[in-house]
């Protein structure tokens, strides 16, 4: 078997790469992956949800995406609040079903190792 894995920063460029790896070989051996640094846009983790289901052909989580784009600012203030947030959300988007979160033919953006960024 063959994977397939596609770098899924957040932007278009990625997601276009991601899509076309997607249209020549298909999802079933596809990973997305995304490294966390957890201070990204509120935006960026709201894109990669949408862009990892488009690139999947899956439905886009929009109570997920809504969520993402509710978390707090990126500071010291709400780090700690901001990663727990984070951890729900992508176990959420693993629950859901949405986004394969742990396998091939899903997203690899909730590997998490319990370190922060």
């Amino acid at each position: 078997m063959t994977i397939h894995i596609a770098q899924f920063s957040g932007g278009a460029g990625s997601w276009g790469a991601a899509k076309r790896v997607a249209e020549t070989h298909g999802t079933a051996d596809l990973l997305l992956l995304f490294a966390d640094t957890l201070i990204e846009d509120q935006d960026t983790y709201r894109f990669l949800l949408e862009g990892a289901a488009n690139v999947m052909g899956v439905p886009a989580p929009h109570d997920l995406m809504a969520r993402a784009l509710a978390l707090p600012e990126a500071d010291k203030a709400h780090q700690a609040e901001r990663k727990e947030l984070l951890a729900a959300l992508r176990y959420e988007a693993g629950k859901a079903g949405q986004i394969d979160l742990f396998d091939i033919g899903g997203c690899g953006c909730a590997i998490d190792d319990g370190e922060a960024a």
